[in-house]
């Protein structure tokens, strides 16, 4: 577990320029160019539209304030292969929509999304790049209707999802982390693909807290869900405490448990 922390870590992005040009955002519907920075100003409440479009390479610069869409939209709309939301100061910014709206969205050309220094709350999806690799450090995401996170892959540190409707972190292919926290989710991490976390901590989660093909949990406690973990592949755990697994065929039919939580 630690060499696959390992790989996620050398991984992540890492920026060595500054975009060339900096946008003040004082106003809604303002796009972002390809390569620049947008600044937000002060705390923003927008109607109607998207609030802000980032272009390819483009980043939203929260500064510590507050972007909210009080309509159905994208409250940030990633409009072409790839975008950045963060907040520079040592606050973190906050993206507020409605049961309506995605917070953070882009369509099925984005393919490299950066998350950091944000809270995501009060939308239909917290983040939705179905096709994309998304990376999210120091990111909280909270009362979404539907999900939390939907990707390609996911790639979390010290990411917090709470109180949503249906699904916490999904996607298609993988879900790696390092200190994730699930709580009061409908599902909690979604993939039929692989899970990878150093340090999950997942309870109150009404169907599953993890549902996996491959499971690798190591530090990590699940308890008070319907089912702690659902693999088809025996699952690898390291000083991990679970009270209910399940093991599950191809088609997703139960057929019976591994033998490894204390209820099992």
């Amino acid at each position: 577990m630690q060499k696959v922390w390992a790989l996620l870590v050398l991984s992540l992005p890492v920026v060595t320029a500054s975009p060339v040009r900096a946008l003040d955002i004082t106003t809604c519907g303002v796009t972002v160019p390809p390569g620049e920075i947008g600044a937000l100003q002060a705390d923003l409440v927008c109607a109607g539209g998207n609030a802000v479009e980032l272009q390819s390479g483009a980043t939203l610069d929260l500064n510590a304030h507050v972007l909210t869409l009080a309509d159905p939209g994208a409250v940030v709309w990633c409009s072409e292969k790839s975008c950045t939301v963060r907040s520079s100061a040592a606050a973190r910014g906050r993206i507020l929509g409605t049961y309506e709206s995605s917070c953070v969205y882009g369509i099925d050309v984005v393919r490299r999304v950066v998350l950091e220094n944000v809270e995501i709350s009060h939308c239909e999806g917290g983040v939705n790049f179905r096709k994309a690799r998304v990376w999210a450090t120091d990111v909280d995401v909270s009362d979404c209707s539907y999900f939390a996170m939907l990707a390609q892959s996911l790639d979390l540190l010290n990411v917090t999802m709470q109180d949503t409707g249906e699904y916490g972190p999904g996607a298609s292919k993988a879900i790696r982390g390092k200190n994730v926290r699930l709580t009061n989710c409908g599902e909690g991490v979604y993939t039929d693909g692989r899970v990878r976390i150093d340090g999950l901590v997942a309870q109150g989660n009404t169907e599953y807290a993890v549902y996996s093909g491959s499971l690798g949990l190591e530090n990590s406690a699940l308890s008070g869900n319907s089912i702690d973990f659902s693999t088809s592949r025996r699952p690898r755990l390291l000083a991990t405490s679970c009270d209910r697994s399940e093991r599950h065929d191809p088609f997703g039919t139960e057929i019976g448990t591994w033998g490894v939580c204390a209820l099992d």
